[in-house]
């Protein structure tokens, strides 16, 4: 880590005043975020109180500072976040303040590092309010060994020039040219003769070092906390592991708190759980959530030594991998099927592939590890289709007319091969705009001498997801805005369907575009024209969405779908539309526009940001979303 000039940290030191009158008490420091650190007897000084107190004591009180070194004579409020006082000599002296607003000057923080400095011989220096003089002055002093049980430095300027360590000088940040900061000034010798002081090593500063650290974390997580609450979970529980004494914590505060008080250097648990999060979030390099946390870690890293965050977050991936497998394992294996057009007009011919994923949630996106790649051989047309002359045909050229044909091949596949019942399978079927407003569910999938709808008309027929394809191929942006909507929508599954979902044609694109909206439900089809409403729900990111197709009993259904699915909390809508597709009737034409059941017109889509496939190297559609 490079060390900044002291003249230059000098921006971050601050005069704490009396409560009660503009007189200063002593110094203190400001190390990053909203968060200072002074001695705990110069807080007391400043409310007017004996030092001796609790943090349940003082932690209702605030305390008046300002940065003058930074030109800021304006007065700002801090309350304290932790307190700590031992009265013996050598003892816990120390207080971390928390500003109510945020720096709005240019400064450079001065970090708690975890340094270490010579007990004897070390020149150092400081700066401070010596007898409250506002002008403050510096001094040099140097280490003559530990006292009060190592707790505390004795140093003495009685070989330098200048003013000793005096009142006033308290919670002064103590300089090394070549380390940067290794302690924080305590106290002075009581005989005015001596040039004799006492300073608190970074060493023992571990606590509210550690305070400041999860603190920073959490202010940076706060305005996120409800969008990726799941994945803060997941790397709290990761980082703690299951050997840690008491239950674990469930408010994000607390969470951070205990993870900053376990383990230091490459066990660093704070640390840890940043680099988890990242992987877990997979944000873009540029989005701003990823350049804090980042920041962070770099930070923490510099106040460590020989420490490879990169390796820490590869060791990261390893344990949610581990965390997962220990896991029980649920049964809802997956046959994800993607059909890729040649160009930006949907039209033929497709390419096709799939991938059965027995443990979706295990599945790591990144890697692809957990899905299976299926055979997507060169297939004859079922002879038995009404008319079809037998012929070959390529996975990489065809028609929408020929996919049930593949659709039965990786369904036979699954179960021959894997023994996973069609009943226990949820297929996610991605398919380009164009495509979207097909009947899948309703696809006639050859079986024997027969054709048998894909997801309706039978308790044993899988349940069908529609995806969308072009979606995949999106930069990391529009990805970013897929998976904030996602993690939205998981806080807030308990919440009805209808409550988050926007059904108003006529200012569709501006409320998907809000953070509380994951999507639309139409009473028609959406157009899926270039611009048009399935195009804007994909390039908005909004990862849900319910539509009846263009039929003559749109009225009555889009009631019957209001009563039966979007009434109830958007947890229960898939199963909902699934149990509802295995109760429909199985019609002996395939034209079913005039229906009068909702499951022949129910579209459903629902796009998960993790269920993305391992793709080839197909060619993506030339699509402006991508």
């Amino acid at each position: 880590m490079a060390v900044i000039d002291f003249e230059v940290a000098k921006r971050a030191i601050v005069q704490i005043y009396h409560a009660q009158a503009d007189s200063i008490v002593g110094t203190g420091f400001w190390v990053g975020g909203r968060y200072l650190m002074t001695c705990a007897h110069v807080v007391a000084a400043a409310l007017g109180i004996p030092a001796r107190q609790s943090y349940e004591d003082v932690k209702e009180f605030s305390v008046r500072l300002a940065f003058a070194e930074a030109k800021q004579q304006r007065k700002r409020l801090a309350k304290i976040a932790y307190y700590c006082y031992q009265e013996a000599e050598g003892g816990k002296d120390a207080a971390v303040l928390q500003l109510l607003e945020d720096i709005d000057f240019k400064c450079e923080p001065i970090h708690i590092s975890t340094g270490f400095l010579e007990a004897r011989g070390a020149k150092v220096i400081s700066f401070g309010y010596i007898d409250a003089d506002p002008t403050g002055r510096n001094i040099n002093t140097e280490t003559k060994g530990t006292v009060g049980g190592g707790g505390w430095l004795q140093v003495d300027s009685s070989k330098m020039q200048g003013i000793p360590v005096r009142e006033g000088l308290s919670g002064a940040p103590v300089w090394c040219d070549r380390t940067g900061l290794v302690g924080m000034v305590v106290a002075r010798e009581r005989r005015s003769e001596d040039r004799i002081g006492f300073i608190i090593p970074v060493t023992e500063l571990n606590e509210p070092r550690r305070l400041i650290q999860g603190a920073l974390v959490c202010d940076v997580l706060r305005s996120d906390e409800a969008q990726i609450g799941h994945q803060i979970r997941l790397a709290y529980e990761v980082c703690r592991g299951g050997v840690i004494p008491g239950r674990s914590h469930t408010e994000l505060e607390k969470m951070l708190n205990e993870l900053a008080n376990l383990g230091a250097g490459e066990q660093n648990k704070l640390l840890a759980f940043i680099a988890c999060l990242l992987n877990e979030l997979a944000l873009p390099a540029v989005d701003d959530l990823s350049i804090a946390l980042t920041a962070l870690a770099e930070r923490f890293v510099d106040d460590l030594e020989s420490v490879d965050f990169n390796a820490i977050r590869v060791q990261m991936r390893e344990a949610v991998l581990a965390h997962q497998a220990q896991a029980p394992i649920p049964q809802n294996p997956a046959l994800w099927v993607s059909v890729c057009a040649a160009d930006m007009t949907g039209t033929p011919p497709f390419s096709i592939e799939a991938w059965l994923v027995p443990n979706p949630e295990v599945y790591d996106p990144q890697t692809g590890k957990g899905a299976l790649k299926l055979s997507s051989k060169v297939l004859k047309t079922h002879q038995g289709i009404a008319g079809a002359a037998a012929k070959d045909i390529s996975e990489e050229a065809l028609d929408y007319s020929q996919i049930p044909a593949f659709m039965a091949s990786y369904l036979k596949q699954v179960e021959d091969g894997y023994s996973i019942d069609q009943e226990d399978l949820t297929i996610e079927l991605f398919l380009p705009i164009s495509l979207m407003n097909q009947p899948i569910e309703r696809m006639g999938i050859p079986e024997w001498m027969d054709v048998e709808p894909l997801g309706i008309g039978e308790m044993e027929c899988p349940h069908v997801l529609l995806r969308s394809r072009d979606r995949l191929g999106q930069n990391s942006k529009a990805r970013s805005r897929w998976r904030k909507k996602w993690t939205y929508m998981s806080a807030n599954l308990h919440t009805s369907a209808t409550d988050l979902l926007t059904k108003d044609r006529a200012t569709l694109v501006e409320r998907l575009r809000e953070e509380n909206v994951i999507g639309f439900n139409l009473d028609a089809s959406p157009s899926s024209v270039v611009g048009g409403e399935l195009y804007m729900l994909v390039k908005a990111g909004a990862p849900c969405a319910i539509w009846l197709r263009d039929n003559p009993h749109a009225v009555s259904l889009a009631q019957q779908l209001e009563d039966d699915l979007l009434r109830h909390p958007l947890q229960e809508v898939s199963p909902r539309v699934m149990a509802l597709r295995r109760q429909t009737t199985v019609l002996a034409e395939p034209d079913c526009s005039d229906s009068r059941e909702l499951g022949h017109h129910l579209a459903f889509l629902w796009e998960n940001p993790k269920h993305v496939p391992p793709l080839s190297n197909v060619p993506l559609s030339n699509s402006p979303l991508a």
